[in-house]
C-alpha cells in the first residue's frame, strides 16, 4: 500500500535574500517553484513502534520529499541546529534548463518548513552545474554550504557559501557571501568540515584547503592554504580533537575501485608521518579482513570520543554471499588512533552486513549515538545504479555487533518507489532520533536527476 500526500508549501524563492552576485546566487535557477511532497511507506519487518521505524510525528508518516529535481545528480546533506531545527541542502534545478542550483531548506522539529527562514522555508542559490557536498552550522548559528561541480559541468570548481540564521546571505563571508571557482580536483568529489576554532576545511578529489572564518584562504596551512592529497577520489573528512585531519578516499583508477586510502594531516597541513606508513593506511579491504577476493569503496568516516575512528562503505566479498557469488554489503572497520586496525571491533576489526534478499548494499553515511551505538546508512536493492533500491540503515553496538533491537534483526529499509534511492547524510537529535537525508534517483532522456528526501527514524 502506498499513500501520497502533496502539499504546495514552498513557492519560488523569489529575489528575497539573494545576493546581487548573480554568478553564484541565481534567483532564476528555478522557474517552476519548489513543492513539498510527502509520501512513503514501505518499511520492512515492523508493525509497531520500535527502534528503526519511521517516526510518524515527523512531516507526514516520517518522510519529507522536496519536489524539485537536481539536474546534475548529487546528494542531500543535513545538519542540526542547537534548537533542533533541521537544515538541509539539495540539488535543485529547472527541468527546462541545463543549469542547476542548490536549495537550502530549514524544517521545524516536526518536519515542516520553517517560514522564518528565507522565503517560506527555503533559499535557492548556486553556480550553474553545482551540487552540495556539505552543510555545517557554526556556533553563532550561521550556515555554511559547500558545493562542487555537477555531472555536466565544464571544469572542476568547488565553492563555499554562508548564510545568516534567517537565510539571508552573509555578506561578511568571502565576496558577497561566497567563495567560488576553487579548483581542488575533478568534479563530483568533495566534503566539508568545521574546526573548533571556526576555520573551514574543504576537500576536493585531489587537494585539501583551509579557510579562515571570513572565507579567505588560510596561508598558514599547507602551501598558500592548500595541501595536495596522495590520491584521487577523496570521500570523507573528520577533524580530531587535537586538530589533526583524517581523510578517507574512494579511489577509482580507470573505472575500477581500489580499496581506498586513509591519510592524516597535521594541523598545519603537512602529512602526519606518525600515522600508518608515512601518513597513510589502506582502508576497509586491507589485510584481507573481508576475504582475499574482497574489494571496497569507502564513503564515510566518523570519530569516537576515545580517538578511535570508523570507516564505512561498500564491500564486495564472498564472505557475505552464497558460495561462488559476490554480493555487496555494508562494511565497517574501526581503527586505533595510530592507524592500526582495532581487532576488538566486530570480527578482527570489522563487520559486514547484508540486507536479506537485496543482493547489493552500500553505506554512505555514519553517525554515533550518545550511548556509543553506531548508525550506518545508505541503500540496498537489486541494483545500486538505477534499479529499484531502498533507503537502508543498520545499527551496531560500540563493540561492532549488529543491534537486533533495531529494525528487523539490526537493519531497516524504506522504499520510496520503483526508482533507486539512497541515504547520503545522517544527524542524531538530542533525543536520539535519527535524521537521514538522501535522494531518489532517476534518468530522463539520459539526464541524471535527484530528488531530495529527509526521513526521521525512532532510536528506541
Amino acid at each position: 500500500m502506498k499513500e501520497v500526500i502533496c502539499l504546495k508549501c514552498l513557492p519560488h524563492s523569489g529575489r528575497q535574500n539573494q545576493s546581487p552576485m548573480r554568478s553564484l546566487f541565481r534567483p532564476d535557477l528555478l522557474k517552476t517553484g519548489l513543492f513539498i511532497c510527502i509520501a512513503v511507506l514501505s518499511v520492512t519487518g515492523m508493525t509497531w513502534a520500535q527502534a528503526g521505524q519511521l517516526d510518524t510525528t515527523f512531516a507526514t508518516k516520517g518522510i519529507f520529499l522536496l519536489n524539485s529535481l537536481g539536474r546534475q545528480g548529487g546528494s542531500t546533506r543535513v545538519a542540526l541546529q542547537t534548537d533542533g531545527k533541521i537544515v538541509f541542502a539539495a540539488p535543485s534545478g529547472d527541468p527546462q534548463q541545463s543549469n542547476n542550483g542548490i536549495a537550502l531548506v530549514r524544517l521545524n522539529t516536526n518536519g515542516m518548513p520553517d517560514a522564518s527562514f528565507g522565503t517560506a522555508g527555503a533559499v535557492v542559490f548556486g553556480v550553474d552545474h553545482t551540487v552540495p557536498v556539505g552543510v555545517a552550522i557554526q556556533p553563532d548559528g550561521k550556515i555554511l554550504v559547500g558545493s562542487t561541480a555537477g555531472q555536466n559541468a565544464d571544469g572542476a570548481g568547488n565553492a563555499l557559501a554562508r548564510f545568516n540564521s534567517n537565510g539571508s546571505v552573509d555578506n561578511s563571508f568571502g565576496t558577497g557571501g561566497h567563495v567560488e571557482t576553487l579548483f581542488l580536483g575533478i568534479a563530483g568529489s568533495a566534503a566539508l568540515a568545521l574546526q573548533p576554532d571556526g576555520k573551514i576545511l574543504m576537500i576536493g578529489s585531489s587537494a585539501l584547503a583551509r579557510f579562515d572564518s571570513n572565507g579567505q584562504l588560510d596561508t598558514s596551512f599547507g602551501t598558500g592554504g592548500i595541501s595536495a592529497l596522495p590520491f584521487l577520489g577523496a570521500a570523507a573528512i573528520a577533524v580530531q580533537s587535537d586538530g589533526k585531519i583524517l581523510i578517507a578516499s574512494a579511489t577509482v583508477l580507470d573505472g575500477v575501485h581500489t580499496s581506498g586510502i586513509i591519510v592524516r594531516f597535521n594541523p598545519n597541513g603537512t602529512l602526519d608521518k606518525t600515522f600508518g606508513l608515512f601518513g597513510q593506511i589502506a582502508s576497509l579491504a586491507s589485510g584481507g579482513l573481508f576475504g582475499t577476493a574482497s574489494a571496497a569503496v569507502v564513503s564515510s568516516i566518523v570519530l569516537q570520543a576515545d580517538g578511535k575512528f570508523i570507516v564505512a562503505g561498500a564491500i564486495t566479498s564472498k564472505l557475505i554471499n552464497p558460495p561462488g557469488a559476490n554480493r555487496t554489503g555494508f562494511g565497517l572497520v574501526r581503527y586505533n588512533p595510530n592507524g592500526s586496525i582495532d581487532t576488538t571491533f566486530g570480527t578482527a576489526g570489522g563487520i559486514l552486513t547484508n540486507f536479506g534478499s537485496n543482493p547489493n548494499a552500500t553505506a554512505f553515511a555514519l553517525a554515533i549515538q550518545s550511548n556509543g551505538d553506531i548508525i550506518a546508512a545508505g541503500q540496498a536493492g537489486s541494483s545500486l545504479t538505477f534499479g529499484a533500491s531502498s533507503l537502508a540503515l543498520s545499527r551496531y553496538s560500540s563493540a561492532g555487533k549488529l543491534d537486533t533491537t533495531f529494525g528487523s534483526g539490526g537493519t531497516a529499509t524504506t522504499s520510496l518507489g520503483s526508482n533507486a534511492s539512497a541515504i547520503s547524510s545522517l544527524a542524531i537529535q538530542s533525543d536520539g532520533k535519527i535524521v537521514a537525508a538522501g535522494s531518489i534517483f532517476s534518468t530522463v532522456n539520459g539526464q541524471f536527476e535527484a530528488q531530495a528526501a529527509v526521513t526521521r527514524y525512532l532510536a528506541q
